[in-house]
C-alpha cells in the first residue's frame, strides 16, 4: 500500500531509411507484385523495429525482409547497425527513400 512506482518513457533514437532494391529479370512478370511486397516489408520492418524497447537498429533484418518479399538484392545506405540500451526505442524518421533500381540478370 505504500509502494510508489514510477515509470519513464523510453528515449527515442530516430533512424532514416535509404535503400535501392533490384528484381531479377526472371521475375519480370511479377515485378509490380514484388514492388508492392517490398513496400509492405519495409512498413513491417518499421513496425517490428519500434515494437520492443532496447531492440538494436538492425539493417540485416530489413535486408532479409526485402529479400523475402522477392527482391534479388538491396543496397541499404541507412539504417546502419546501432546498438540500443534497454531504455531506448528506435523510431523511423520521415526521411524514407526507397528506390526501385530496375531488373538485373543473375
Amino acid at each position: 500500500m505504500t509502494d510508489n512506482v514510477q515509470t519513464n518513457a523510453p528515449d527515442t533514437v530516430n533512424y532514416d531509411i535509404n535503400l535501392v532494391y533490384y528484381i531479377s529479370t526472371d521475375d519480370s512478370t511479377s515485378a509490380s507484385t514484388i514492388q508492392a511486397n517490398v513496400n509492405t516489408a519495409i512498413q513491417d520492418y518499421i513496425l517490428w523495429q519500434k515494437s520492443k524497447i532496447g531492440r538494436d537498429i538492425n539493417s540485416d533484418e530489413l535486408k532479409t525482409r526485402i529479400k523475402n518479399a522477392g527482391a534479388k538484392r538491396s543496397v541499404i545506405t541507412s539504417p546502419v547497425y546501432t546498438a540500443l540500451t534497454d531504455t531506448k526505442i528506435a523510431i523511423s524518421s520521415t526521411n524514407i527513400s526507397v528506390t526501385y533500381g530496375g531488373l538485373e540478370d543473375d
